[in-house]
């Protein structure tokens, strides 16, 4: 996500209908992964909204299917 992108009602979707994401958030100018226990589930469209993001800064998310 680049800076200054909204931090809430972000959209994932295309992934596994009704299937659970267990999500990672990295920190591109520290270079560290955040340790943050965070799972989205996606719903009847396959689509999910997303977490707030941790600031207004520049993210990277990692989604991993569980």
């Amino acid at each position: 996500f680049e800076k200054k992108t909204p931090r809430e009602g972000v959209l994932f979707r295309n992934g596994l209908y009704g299937g659970s994401y267990k999500l990672t958030w990295f920190n591109p100018r520290t270079g560290k992964w955040l340790d943050r226990k965070e799972t989205v589930t996606l719903g009847v469209r396959g689509w999910a909204t997303l977490p707030k993001l941790p600031d207004d800064e520049d993210w990277a998310l990692k989604l991993e299917l569980v």
